[in-house]
């Protein structure tokens, strides 16, 4: 499965999804939107390329969702 293909399905489970730089935490674009808004499909087109990988924006957004590195 491809990252974007993944991203897309993060967003009917109302989870927000963001783009990192591949083996890093950095996202790859300004974030913060993302805290009070997901994505739209076409955003993820758009953001989801060139060896991104997937983050998952947590808080209210995402029903609060929460997650520690293990």
């Amino acid at each position: 499965m491809r990252v974007a293909e993944f991203a897309a399905q993060c967003l009917p489970l109302n989870l927000s999804p963001i783009t990192i730089q591949s083996g890093s935490k950095k996202p790859t674009l300004r974030w913060e939107p993302y805290q009070n808004r997901i994505m739209t499909t076409g955003e993820i087109g758009k953001f989801f390329v060139n060896g991104t990988q997937v983050a998952l924006v947590a808080g209210d957004v995402s029903g609060i969702l929460a997650c520690s590195d293990c």
